[in-house]
């Protein structure tokens, strides 16, 4: 029974990060920290307030994931050239590897979801952007430019056939490579 799309989002939000901690089971970081390593990968070197900004969560929560990852040797930490008063952020050679070895069990688990799912990709990620757009400007949050539905859909490639996890997967890069140059 559905209450409300904010409820049903709260709901989705537990099973979201449910399937994210199963998928990590066994990692020496779990899905919050994931998110975070995620973030840092997408933004490059950020400062701390970037970073909290761009993942939508308190910039003390942001700190102390950040301070918790560096206590691992996760991340390092350099004074912002621009402004003496911030500092910048980054994943260190180790928490890069910590990333990529992460993400192999991410990219299964959001393979089966989307199996799940079925349809289009690309109309849920349209969804879901379309979502969180709306949050953001209740919200007062940093301005993100309009989300507007995507004309096309296609991509050309002229090799091999690939097998169907292969060609989830590349889509599911080809994502992620979208999602971090819109940031």
């Amino acid at each position: 029974m559905s209450l409300s799309i904010p409820y049903d989002i709260h709901r989705l939000t537990f099973l979201n990060v449910e399937l994210i901690e199963n998928a990590l089971e066994g990692q020496p970081i779990n899905g919050t920290e994931y998110a975070l390593y995620s973030a840092i990968t997408s933004l490059g070197r950020a400062t701390i307030s970037e970073v909290s900004t761009h993942m939508a969560v308190p910039l003390a929560t942001t700190s102390k994931m950040i301070a918790k990852a560096e206590d691992l040797g996760h991340i390092s930490r350099a004074p912002n050239p621009e402004d003496g008063r911030s500092q910048l952020v980054e994943l260190t050679r180790d928490g890069k590897k910590m990333h990529e070895a992460c993400t192999a069990d991410f990219m299964a688990a959001l393979r089966r979801l989307l199996d799940e799912l079925g349809g289009s990709r690309d109309d849920i990620k349209w969804a879901l952007r379309r979502l969180d757009s709306a949050y953001r400007s209740v919200l007062g949050f940093a301005d993100d430019p309009p989300v507007t539905q995507p004309t096309s859909r296609s991509l050309g490639y002229g090799g091999r056939l690939l097998t169907r996890e292969q060609e989830e997967e590349v889509r599911a890069h080809i994502e992620f490579v979208q999602w971090r140059d819109s940031q």
